[in-house]
C-alpha cells in the first residue's frame, strides 16, 4: 500500500530548492578543469540562483504550481539577457529582437563572430591532438 503524499512545507520547500541550488553550484565546478577562467562558473551560477530561487520564491507566495515552470524560464531568460544581451536589452534586462540576434550568434559559435577568433588551448594533449584545436598557437 502506498502512502498519500503531503505537500511540502513552505520551510520544506525553501529547504529544497536551498539545497538543489547548491548541488548545481557544486556539479558545475566539476568542469573547472575544462574550461579555462572562472567567468562561465558565475554566468551559470546567476543563472542558476535566477531560476531556482525564482521558482522558491514563487512557490512561497502561493502561485499555481501549473505556473511556476513557464516563470521559471521568464527568469531564465531575463538572466541570460542581462549577462549576454550585450546591451541589446531595454534596461539591460528585457529581451529585444536584437537579443534574440545576438543570442543567435552566440550560439552558432565564434566562428560566426568573427574570422579571426580562436578556440582555447585544449588542456588534453592527447584528445586535442584529434581535434581542431590542435592547430590553435594561442598563448594562454
Amino acid at each position: 500500500m502506498v502512502p498519500d503524499r503531503l505537500p511540502l512545507s513552505r520551510a520544506q520547500s525553501l529547504a529544497l530548492s536551498a539545497v538543489s541550488l547548491l548541488l548545481v553550484l557544486v556539479a558545475t565546478t566539476a568542469l573547472g578543469p575544462l574550461i579555462s577562467g572562472s567567468a562561465w562558473w558565475w554566468a551559470g551560477a546567476v543563472v542558476a540562483v535566477a531560476v531556482i530561487g525564482g521558482g522558491a520564491a514563487l512557490r512561497s507566495i502561493r502561485t499555481p504550481p501549473s505556473l511556476v515552470p513557464p516563470l521559471e524560464l521568464v527568469a531564465a531568460l531575463l538572466a541570460l539577457t542581462l549577462l549576454f544581451g550585450g546591451g541589446t536589452a531595454l534596461a539591460f534586462i528585457v529581451p529585444t529582437p536584437d537579443t534574440l540576434a545576438a543570442f543567435g550568434a552566440l550560439a552558432e559559435g565564434p566562428s560566426a563572430r568573427s574570422s579571426s577568433s580562436r578556440f582555447p588551448r585544449c588542456r588534453f594533449r592527447r584528445w586535442c591532438s584529434r581535434s581542431r584545436w590542435a592547430s590553435d598557437s594561442s598563448p594562454r
